[in-house]
């Protein structure tokens, strides 16, 4: 999306050890001490280049710092000298490399990144060479088409070597790297494919730092337009980031795709909720290009809810606190202002801000990725201003470079709207009908990818009835051209015949002319129409979602009810009663939390189980004296609809419960473990503790309400139950994952005796 987002993360991640050891964790005083003591061989040697990076890797750049490390390879170089050993040469002409680097002598650090390149070639030490490779891609600007190829070539080199040499975590690291080149490259489908590798092999070596590579693909995909997929890696990468305490400029980044990502799903509140998060973070680290590319999408969010003049005094201070000297920051600023000043039509204000884009606009060639922004800003303004030749112009530059870096999104749409406003504005009907017919089309494709489920019947029925007005469109469209094609040869014909027979052309131009106001004017009519169906279809879905929340709420709101109703009564009880009754009370808690959540979701059909679980233990916990029980919850995020939800919770109530007041009798380090994972469409559900178990026998189930409970719902399920008692009690019960149509049968009762 924004390139300082997507390769700064990286930039930070790769920086380069000494090749033997690994990066310094020991002082340059402590090392000193153990050369000392060294024998002088090649562990001396590696003792001085370690002394000398850690100098390199010091906090600031001091010219002390660089002066001491240089000495360390010198005598390095020195003790080699005796030794002769290409290998060793090869690794202090690496260490030279980084001190040029940091020192910005870029031409030095480049010759000595090649002669490490050259030595290690011949050692055969695959994992130095692999290092070498990617100090020397170091040098190579990604913002420069042809020095991002080579940076490109060295990389996939020491991604080979990694592979080869076995470091899975580097091999990784480096293909993650490939994968946020190929975005700059524009190669969005390439670097699908090497951010899932990359991805891939980071849970094969159990690598938890994975926020970075899921922000990415959430990059990815969005700029696909694969929309929905998008926002289930920008949740993973954003919830990643906070089990791993990351405040980092990697959590700005995240905030601001997650963001960008609900923008194009038209949850305009939502993305700006995402994107101030964004900007606080990027504030806090002192990341001010940050800061002002997630402001540049935080405006856009704004002006998208009729918060146009709060967008514009945001962007306004922004442009007065920090000092605009990057390009790129000057270019988020400035359209996201042309597009505030055009929204509430303050053109004088907007053509200031537009002359600034369009001096900068004219040093870059047109086809240049950063021109999207710039020509979807000009489009708005000009056409807001009436410039409709203008809007052509740009319209066109903005549809080249959409396809050509396949930037394919609602922003690509809108503009085609645009640009057969402007069609239709001086008179081009044929233009128009080309560039409608694109809008519609677009606007399809991404609004079928990115609604849920729960509008397909009714996006059935409105695609069905757009179909037919399409046909008919379609049909009085040819009839037209052949009128036209009609009149233009007699035209031609009256034309060469005589001079004498213009009066009669005049009078056909005439007609010709009446015939194209009147198509004007009836497709002005099926596109109100058009609108009126689409508000009407909002509408319905909007009512049906309300009356299910408010189903659902009733539903909770009577379980409660019921619960308040045992509470009382259960102070009247004796023991054996009242513990019936706290048992009835936590089944119908289970059954109240499923509801609750249906209500609160936008989703209505479907349960998150990890969301579920965790507060439903919570409240178990709450309900019991559970101080001396340690509960370890593993729960992926299994989505259940309805009719599956309440059977799991149910058992997991019952497996739960009994577990708390029959495992443990007065046992340290007591434990229960609850589990639920999917796999291929199976979900398995698994809740065990460390108790002194339990005898298994037919008799003490019959006698056992909760067994027979588990059973009969495990049996609802149409699943497998596995009860293991022998030195504490193991719980699984398998079952197939239903779709949100699936209708289980209700609870019977000769199913749980």
């Amino acid at each position: 999306m924004k390139k300082s987002l997507l390769i700064g993360c990286f930039v930070f991640a790769q920086v380069l050890v000494c090749i033997s050891p690994s990066i310094s964790q020991r002082s340059p005083e402590t090392i000193a001490r153990l050369i000392q003591k060294s024998t002088p061989d090649t562990s001396r040697i590696s003792l001085l280049l370690e002394a000398a990076m850690s100098y390199v890797l010091r906090a600031g750049n001091l010219s002390s710092d660089m002066d001491s490390a240089r000495s360390f390879v010198s005598r390095a170089l020195q003790f080699n000298s005796t030794i002769k050993s290409i290998e060793w040469e090869g690794k202090c002409f690496f260490v030279y490399s980084n001190i040029f680097r940091e020192e910005n002598n870029n031409q030095k650090g480049r010759e000595y990144a090649q002669k490490a390149i050259e030595n290690l070639s011949k050692s055969g030490k695959k994992i130095d060479l692999a290092n070498s490779y990617v100090e020397l891609a170091r040098y190579y600007n990604h913002h420069v088409d042809s020095e991002l190829e080579q940076k490109i070539k060295l990389n996939e080199q020491a991604s080979q070597l990694f592979g080869e040499a076995g470091n899975k975590e580097e091999q990784a690291n480096t293909i993650k790297h490939l994968g946020d080149l190929s975005i700059l490259n524009g190669n969005f489908k390439k670097a699908s494919i090497q951010l899932k590798e990359a991805l891939k092999i980071f849970k094969e070596i159990r690598f938890e730092e994975l926020q970075g590579v899921y922000d990415l693909l959430c990059n990815v995909s969005r700029n696909m337009g694969n929309y929905t997929e998008a926002l289930q890696y920008g949740l993973l990468a954003l919830k990643t980031a906070e089990s791993q305490k990351d405040s980092s400029a990697q959590l700005s980044a995240i905030y601001n795709h997650l963001g960008a990502t609900l923008y194009y799903l038209d949850k305009f509140k939502e993305a700006a909720n995402y994107q101030e998060k964004g900007v606080q973070v990027a504030v806090k680290n002192h990341d001010t290009s940050d800061a002002v590319i997630i402001a540049h999408n935080l405006a856009n969010a704004y002006i998208s809810v009729g918060e146009a003049p709060k967008a514009v005094k945001m962007l306004r201070s922004m442009e007065n606190e920090f000092k605009l000297h990057a390009l790129y920051d000057k270019i988020s600023i400035y359209t996201s202002l042309l597009l505030g000043y055009t929204e509430i039509k303050r053109y004088d204000s907007a053509e200031i801000y537009f002359n600034r884009i369009l001096e900068i606009s004219t040093t870059k060639d047109v086809m240049d990725p950063l021109q999207q922004d710039i020509y979807s800003s000009f489009i708005k303004y000009l056409m807001a201003v009436k410039r409709y030749a203008d809007v052509d112009r740009y319209c066109a530059y903005h549809e080249a470079i959409c396809y050509k870096y396949g930037f394919i999104n609602k922003t690509t749409a809108m503009n085609y709207r645009y640009w057969y406003k402007a069609d239709s504005a001086q008179g081009r009907l044929d233009s128009a009908l080309i560039h409608y017919q694109r809008f519609v089309t677009l606007s399809d494709s991404l609004l079928n990818e990115a609604k849920s489920r729960q509008i397909a019947e009714l996006q059935i029925q409105y695609e069905t009835e757009k179909k037919d007005n399409d046909i008919q469109l379609l049909t009085k469209q040819d009839q037209l051209q052949k009128k036209e094609l009609h009149q233009a040869s007699i035209l031609r014909n009256v034309t060469m015949a005589a001079v004498g027979l213009l009066f009669i052309v005049l009078i056909l131009l005439y007609s010709r002319f009446r015939l194209k106001q009147k198509a004007n004017h009836q497709l002005e009519l099926k596109q109100q129409e058009i609108n009126q169906k689409n508000q009407e279809l909002k509408n319905m879905l909007a009512e049906k979602e309300w009356w299910l929340k408010e189903v659902h709420h009733r539903v909770k709101n009577n379980l409660h009810t019921i619960i308040c109703l045992l509470e009382s009564q259960a102070m009247f009880l004796e023991k054996d009663a009242l513990q019936a009754i706290e048992k009835s009370q936590h089944r119908i808690y289970a059954m109240s939390l499923i509801h609750q959540k249906l209500y609160q979701n936008e989703d209505l059909q479907v349960i998150d189980m990890s969301i579920y679980l965790e507060e439903f233990i919570g409240y178990l916990k709450d309900s019991f004296d559970t101080n001396n029980i340690e509960f370890i919850i593993k729960v992926e995020p299994v989505q259940l609809n309805l009719q599956q939800a309440i059977p799991v919770a149910l058992i997991i109530n019952e497996g739960v419960t009994n577990a708390i007041k029959y495992a443990f009798k007065n046992k340290q380090h007591s434990r229960i473990w609850i589990s639920m994972t999917e796999t291929d469409a199976t979900v398995k559900l698994t809740i065990t503790d460390n108790g002194s178990g339990f005898e298994l026998s037919e008799e003490n189930e019959r006698k056992s309400l909760g067994m027979q409970l588990i059973r009969g719902l495990s049996k609802e399920l149409k699943g497998t139950v596995l009860i293991d008692a022998k030195d504490g009690t193991k719980l699984s019960i398998v079952f197939k994952k239903g779709t949100l149509t699936d209708k289980i049968p209700s609870l019977q009762e000769d199913h749980i005796g």
